[in-house]
């Protein structure tokens, strides 16, 4: 196990999600409609099949996607 993949295992309510095939399609689609690049996109796909609208992120690309709420310092 990798130094990432443990400090991953140390954060308290994190839970990873599978990537699934008609994600990448709902990516495709998200990124041309919010000028997205591709993994923005692909996480704007997952976060909406997961019914999750908040994200911490200092990328300013996510505000252009109307259904999250961004969080940022």
């Amino acid at each position: 196990m990798g130094i990432f993949n443990e400090f991953i295992g140390t954060l308290s309510g994190l839970r990873l999600v599978p990537v699934q095939p008609d994600d990448y399609f709902l990516a495709a689609e998200l990124g041309r409609d919010h000028n997205l690049l591709p993994n923005d996109a692909l996480h704007l796909a997952v976060m909406r099949c997961m019914q999750i609208i908040n994200i911490a992120t200092r990328d300013s690309n996510f505000e252009r996607a109307d259904e999250v709420v961004v969080w940022s310092q």
